[in-house]
């Protein structure tokens, strides 16, 4: 089997090291290259056809954002995973909604990202574990807030 092909995404020269390391040394896949988060990154992925784009988020700026947006319109067969420094649910869920197909912490991605890689591939979302706990955290306080108010209209 061929190996996965990977575009890394960051704005810091270590943390692209560190993620090729990680993904190089899982044996399943392969980084075809890398960008920095720009606008230029979308030209980046058209040109190079990977499999996965791993973008490093360290800023909830526009341009990720962007891009979020644009990799699932534009090219549909490349797959977003997204590590990133934040946990909490608002932006796991906003960039999800986005279509990313993947979403892990930094502390986690060591162990966590060989396996989101392979999930993605497959049409799965993966959800580290942390991200995963702060999004249902999220929903079940949003789901008791509902129940609380609507017992109040009773």
């Amino acid at each position: 089997m061929a190996p996965i092909r990977v575009l890394i995404v960051s704005n810091y020269a270590l943390v692209t090291v560190d993620f090729k390391d990680i993904i190089e040394n899982a044996g399943n896949a392969q980084v075809v290259g890398e960008s920095s988060v720009s606008s230029a990154a979308i030209d980046v992925i058209r040109r190079l056809g990977p499999d996965v784009v791993l973008v490093d988020v360290s800023a909830n700026d526009a341009k990720v954002l962007a891009l979020f947006k644009r990799i699932p319109e534009e090219i549909p067969r490349t797959k977003v995973i997204v590590v990133s420094d934040k946990d909490n649910d608002a932006f796991a869920l906003q960039v999800l909604r986005l279509g990313v197909r993947a979403y892990l912490t930094h502390r986690e991605a060591i162990q966590e990202l060989p396996r989101a890689i392979e999930a993605v591939v497959q049409g799965q979302v993966y959800l580290s574990p942390s991200a995963g706990g702060a999004l249902v955290e999220g929903y079940r306080t949003k789901a008791r807030a509902r129940s609380n108010a609507a017992r109040e209209q009773i």
